[in-house]
């Protein structure tokens, strides 16, 4: 627990704070608790060293430290984190000594299993809340650049004079001072993302520069100016607060996995991909005069992210029915997993308008949507990342609930992607 303030003088900040610690001791002694005054410490930031702040507990004066670590971070009175750059740092080599041990030239690890040992298991240690220590000494941040650069070096088996700038790109590893100002602004985003009056919003916006140095608020604010001017007119969709009923929602969808053992796009062989299409042709034989079924896609510009569009194709029971195209482009920011989701909200959408023109007895009791997004499934299914896909979860819950009400049963069908399998490829197309 934390209690902290903020004022111009030392004398106010130690009343507030002691009545701070008072109302604390009443709340402790209503619920019977014991306040462990040895383990209570209290730190000035920003103040002269020389300055003291005589705070007690209890009856005990409150020690006053230099330094205090606090969720993993190690805060100095003077916010310079030159302890927290060298707890950092020890705590990556001390990883990084036991990925050492599986290198052994052509006998150990391969390089790429290396690189994905060192930026999973010891690039972590350098990066953990660095947005609210970025704004250590330069000396600091060499300090880091060297960790990163010897653990490439034993990586690669380059030689000790090395530069560090090679390793990087030949590792295709991400600069340490790059990746401090990439989390900075991801940071920036993420606070963006919370109501206007939020504490931690109004940290940032009143934040500047103190004594002619960055605080750590002002230091992120000003490492984002440039993502800031990116956005031009767009903006960044506020945090949703998500509900119980949009998580522990009792609507139900089944899933049929036929691609679960057949590798995926970049490693299917051409084995498992005429496998894939054989499997999902006879799957549409199978079902085609009895449900109705629904191939989707999804798609985006630029590499993964930005304007994106999803397709859905609906067959409908019998052969001699012609299928049904449907299209749908999106105004916002988007990337291809969220379009994939778009792709079977547009499925659903497009099965209640199919469902509604029949009468009551031709209706059937299933619906298969077939889909070659695992990720897009799961996040339906199993409302993973509510949070980031709220206004089209919220849109398949509805028409999940819609199509329950029709009495008709949902099953996602996942299949392989780009196998020749002609609708796939037709929503393909379309999206």
């Amino acid at each position: 627990m934390v209690s902290y303030v903020s004022g111009k003088d030392v004398a106010s900040a130690e009343l507030e704070l002691q009545a701070s610690i008072e109302e604390l001791e009443a709340w402790a002694s209503k619920w019977d608790m014991k306040l462990n005054v040895e383990k209570m410490k209290v730190i000035l930031i920003g103040g002269p060293s020389k300055d003291k702040l005589n705070l007690s507990a209890s009856g005990i004066c409150i020690e006053q430290v230099s330094t205090f670590k606090y969720l993993g971070i190690i805060l100095d009175n003077q916010l310079k984190f030159d302890a927290q750059v060298e707890y950092a740092a020890t705590k990556a080599r001390k990883a990084f000594s036991k990925v050492s041990r599986l290198i052994n030239g052509r006998k150990g690890i391969s390089v790429r299993l290396g690189l994905e040992l060192y930026t999973t298991l010891v690039r972590p240690h350098l990066e953990h809340a660095v947005p609210a220590w970025a704004t250590m000494s330069d000396k600091g941040l060499q300090q880091l650049e060297k960790v990163q650069s010897d653990c490439l070096r034993r990586i690669l088996g380059a030689k000790s004079h090395s530069p560090s700038d090679a390793l990087e790109v030949i590792s295709n590893v991400m600069p340490v001072r790059l990746r401090i100002q990439e989390l900075c602004v991801r940071e920036f985003a993420r606070i963006l993302r919370k109501p206007d009056d939020s504490k931690i919003r109004s940290l940032l916006t009143s934040s500047s520069i103190r004594r002619g140095r960055f605080t750590p608020m002002s230091y992120i604010k000003h490492v984002a100016r440039g993502f800031q001017r990116s956005l031009g007119n767009l903006e960044i969709e506020m945090e949703h607060a998500i509900t119980p009923e949009q998580i522990l929602d009792e609507v139900t969808v089944k899933q049929i996995p036929i691609a679960r053992d057949l590798g995926n796009a970049r490693t299917r062989s051409i084995e498992q991909s005429t496998q894939g299409k054989s499997i999902v042709d006879e799957f549409v034989q199978a079902h085609r005069d009895s449900s109705v079924m629904i191939f989707t896609d999804g798609a985006v510009e630029d590499n993964g992210l930005g304007l994106g569009s999803c397709a859905a194709v609906l067959l409908p029971i019998g052969i001699d029915d012609r299928e049904t195209v449907a299209t749908e482009a999106f105004s916002i920011l988007t990337d291809s997993t969220e379009a994939e989701v778009c792709g079977i909200a547009l499925a659903l959408d497009i099965a209640i308008q199919h469902y509604t023109i029949l009468a009551p007895e031709e209706k059937q009791d299933n619906l298969y949507i077939l889909s070659d997004c695992k990720a897009a499934i799961d996040i339906v299914i199993n409302r993973q990342q509510v949070d980031h896909h709220i206004h089209v979860l919220a849109r398949v819950r509805n028409h999940l609930r819609t199509l329950i009400d029709m009495n008709i049963e949902v099953t996602l069908v996942w299949i392989t992607g780009h196998c020749n399998i002609y609708y796939n490829d037709l929503a393909d197309l379309n999206a």
